[in-house]
């Protein structure tokens, strides 16, 4: 039930999206503000308070990137069979490669704290940290090989993610609490303040984002990159903490954020780069419906595996 207010915001925004309440144009300056200001100061925030003391950081982290390389590799050598028997051209294996690789940093990081408490946002956007760098070149790579787009430059590519927000506010907050300098009363108030507002439009943009006209149109590689990313990503999670040992929250973290859907920022970079969008867009859409009946168990799993109440 902890999850239920999740998927009825998220709701709210399809609501919001297909009564045009709130008409096109706005959502995206919605989703400007939440990802260059909200999120960040929550992210912030999280981290330069956590108490990662016996927290295995690095350990969730390489976790986290091994079970990512494990999904590139196995998306990589089944490429062709894949193509085969899905029916997809290069352009539509690069959006699946996307659908089944990449994570929802919005919602992710809200459930985490609805789920886990504070110090589960504090290693998710940790996580969120140590995965987007690996997530964006691997996308573009794939993308630039299988797509018919022209490929951004390397120095394009690095300053992307030298200004991503998710990644300068955990390096802000890394080292406020690294440095001991922590947050003064009124600067953690505020931060508190704006991070409030984050999750709500994080999940109403969200929901504006599904595309539930032309789901009667999916084929058969929505629904197996569905599987893939809310099944199988949260197993190579859990197998690689497990080699590692990792277990507890860090654990139960690295498990839920393996099950949420794909990023939103998926559909732009395949429209930039010659990839196929529709494709993404319904992805990303039946992932968003699948994983309000998949996070639920999976939240469960977790918990139990990693010796939570």
């Amino acid at each position: 039930m902890v999850l239920l207010p999740v998927f009825l915001t998220i709701a709210l925004g399809a609501v919001l999206k297909q009564t045009a309440l709130v008409k096109d144009e706005h959502w995206s300056a919605v989703e400007h503000v939440a990802y260059y200001v909200l999120f960040p100061a929550i992210v912030t925030k999280s981290i330069a308070v956590a108490d990662f003391s016996g927290v295995p950081v690095a350990r969730m982290a390489l976790a986290m990137i091994l079970a990512i390389l494990t999904m590139f590799a196995l998306a990589l050598l089944l490429r062709r069979p894949l193509q085969a028997s899905l029916g997809m051209d290069g352009p539509a294996f690069s959006s699946f490669f996307q659908g089944v690789t990449r994570w929802h940093t919005f919602l992710a990081l809200a459930i985490m704290p609805l789920v886990f408490g504070p110090q589960g946002i504090a290693l998710a956007a940790l996580s969120a940290a140590a995965m987007i760098p690996l997530l964006n070149v691997g996308a573009v790579s794939v993308l630039s090989t299988y797509a018919s787009g022209t490929a951004p430059t390397l120095n394009g590519v690095l300053r992307s993610l030298a200004t991503n927000p998710f990644v300068l506010s955990s390096i802000a907050g890394i080292v406020l609490n690294l440095s001991g300098v922590g947050l003064a009363a009124p600067i953690e108030q505020t931060l508190e303040l704006i991070g409030r507002g984050a999750l709500a439009v994080a999940l109403l943009s969200a929901g504006a984002g599904l595309e539930f006209a032309k789901l009667r149109n999916a084929g058969p590689a929505v629904g197996v990159a569905t599987a893939v990313k809310l099944l199988l990503m949260p197993a190579f999670m859990w197998g690689w903490t497990w080699v590692l040992g990792v277990d507890g929250l860090p654990q139960a973290v690295a498990i839920v954020a393996g099950g949420v859907p794909s990023a939103a920022a998926s559909y732009i970079l395949a429209r930039k780069m010659g990839g196929d969008a529709a494709l993404v867009a319904l992805i990303l859409t039946a992932q968003t419906l699948a994983a309000a009946v998949t996070l639920p168990f999976l939240i469960s799993f977790a918990r139990q595996v990693a010796g939570l109440p």
